[in-house]
């Protein structure tokens, strides 16, 4: 009877859901083995940052030290991932920490790109995840004429960090930050280069801030509307000259009415 009534346990627990975390892999760095590629010059000066630095596997892509993705959100990122390395040749990797060992969250970033068995080539992002305020950087790592640098821009950065940090991070979505990541930097390699990747422009269309752009849309509806009864009581020559500048003036009203949009959103 007893073990009846353990296998009736062990069925019931097989069927309830749960969230499985895994830690991504570490290795031990010692003062035989810094585990650092060989390019990099182990020095007395930078022994001290190698050893705080964790040695990771680089083949897992995503590495969450602080378990807010279950082992399939990771999995399902970390695919992504591989088809975007594969298809462009350029390197890439999440990390998720609450632990910038002292660092600032830059230094961290190449750091940890730097060593670690990353290809050269590549681009870093860095969540982390505190209590106060969290944190968010996107790092690129290459030679100075690679490609990755012309795509990559200071603007193209500003752009995807502040999307995922308003959307996700600040409302506490990593996976969704982090799916969203892995979308726009496939969005904007794909938009520079004219290769086509998984991730196709109406997917990228669906990432617009359409509240926004509906607000716009609905403000030059308006404007317009008021041009034309405006000018329909005008006559001949006057008339002509109201419309051309009534539509320079509401290109200055549209373009003030957007910018305070995007200020706001910033």
């Amino acid at each position: 009877m007893k073990k009846c009534y353990y296998l009736i346990l062990l069925f019931v627990f097989a069927l309830i859901p749960t969230n499985c975390y895994a830690a991504p892999t570490t290795y031990e760095r010692t003062a035989e083995d810094y585990r650092v590629p060989n390019s990099v010059e182990v020095t007395f000066d930078n022994i001290p940052i190698i050893m705080q630095i964790p040695s990771i596997d680089e083949t897992q892509k995503v590495y969450d030290f602080t378990d807010s993705l279950t082992e399939d959100e990771e999995d399902a990122i970390r695919q992504k991932i591989v088809h975007f390395n594969n298809v462009t040749g350029l390197d890439s990797a999440i990390v998720l920490t609450n632990d910038l060992s002292g660092f600032a969250i830059s230094d961290y970033a190449y750091n940890f790109y730097d060593y670690n068995y990353f290809n050269h080539n590549g681009i870093i992002l860095i969540i982390n995840i505190n209590e106060d305020e969290p944190g968010l950087f996107m790092g690129t790592s290459g030679s100075d004429d690679n490609k990755v640098f012309k795509i990559f821009t200071d603007d193209t950065i500003t752009q995807i960090l502040k999307y995922i940090y308003t959307k996700n991070i600040e409302n506490q979505e990593y996976y969704d930050a982090c799916n969203n990541y892995v979308k726009l930097t496939e969005a904007f390699y794909a938009e520079a280069t004219e290769k086509k990747l998984s991730f196709t422009y109406l997917e990228k269309l669906k990432l617009l801030p359409w509240p926004e752009l509906f607000i716009i849309a609905f403000a030059l509806t308006f404007i317009a509307d008021v041009l034309i009864i405006t000018n329909f009581n005008k006559k001949g020559y006057k008339k002509k000259n109201i419309v051309k500048n009534s539509v320079n003036n509401t290109t200055m009203i549209v373009k003030k009415e957007y910018d305070n949009l995007v200020e706001m959103k910033k």
